[in-house]
């Protein structure tokens, strides 16, 4: 709990950093282009595009000196590797402290701080020996329900709402770009007549948002891409899938020989899911937009 606490926290710090930077760097653009447009008399309102500018930077350093990103990817390493183990000790299997899936390089050293975490949990003597009576179909039953189950939903529903937000920033930036462009035709035909559509006709309105749309489109495409909504939904749904055709087998096991091998299934695929997850937010480290 306490690991998937820090995780969440660290996680929070990072990815709402992010989209404030993002934003940020699209307000300095509209409040340049609005002061140029409508307050060309008031150059004393650029400070504001300064203020935004230096909130950009302290929460880089902010992000860089409390070490958000790695803490956030470490803690829930840690935490993801430790929710298992509450299942595999039920079941008394013997796993070493980070097992990788086949094909897939760990990300993990043999010194890394959350794999001797992890190995010293893991490795510590229990107070109470294991019950070793229970039986079969009731620790079937509840490794299935309690954990595969439960990771099932949780991939689930995590796709769903991922996809549904990388569906609402692309239709978003759509409609950004539409208006730029009927906005820039609006602007090619003041330039090419003269009369009724002429520049001089153009409200200022217009060609200020001309400027500002492109950076909010830019703001969400940047938010869309950093926060690997759509890679991550499909990585999600594809581990459901999966781990709902073990569950069936799990179903039908008849030994828990057979249960250890479905086991150990789904925990690779646990595992390769996590270890993607890393891969792809581990470069995701904040920077100036």
């Amino acid at each position: 709990v306490r690991a998937d606490l820090h995780a969440q926290r660290y996680q929070n710090h990072h990815m709402r950093a992010g989209s404030t930077i993002y934003a940020l760097a699209a307000a300095a653009v509209a409040t340049a282009a609005t002061q140029a447009i409508f307050f060309e008399d008031m150059p004393g309102l650029l400070w504001l595009e300064v203020a935004e500018m230096t909130v950009i930077l302290l929460l880089l350093a902010a992000s860089r000196i409390g070490d958000w990103h790695r803490k956030w990817i470490d803690y829930r390493s840690l935490a993801e590797r430790l929710r298992a183990a509450v299942f595999w000790r039920v079941a008394d299997i013997r796993l070493r402290s980070f097992e990788q899936p086949s094909g897939e390089r760990s990300p993990y050293s043999s010194g890394d701080w959350v794999t001797r975490a992890f190995a010293w949990l893991w490795n510590r003597p229990t107070a109470k020996q294991l019950n070793r009576e229970i039986p079969f179909e009731s620790l079937k039953n509840f490794l299935q329900l309690s954990w595969i189950n439960a990771q099932i939903s949780y991939y689930s529903k995590k796709s769903n709402l991922y996809k549904r937000r990388h569906t609402q920033l692309s239709r978003g930036g759509d409609i950004l770009f539409v208006i730029t462009l009927i906005i820039a035709i609006v602007h090619a035909i003041g330039i090419t007549h003269s009369g009724t559509f002429s520049v001089s006709n153009v409200p200022n309105i217009m060609v200020s948002l001309g400027e500002i749309l492109p950076a909010v489109a830019a703001t969400l495409i940047g938010v869309r891409v950093y926060r690997e909504y759509l890679r991550t939904s499909e990585q999600y749904r594809q581990t459901a899938r999966y781990l709902s055709a073990i569950t069936d087998e799990i179903k039908e096991a008849p030994d828990i020989n057979r249960l250890e091998i479905l086991l150990k299934e789904a925990n690779e695929a646990m595992l390769r899911e996590h270890w993607r997850w890393r891969e792809a937010f581990i470069y995701r480290k904040l920077g100036t937009p």
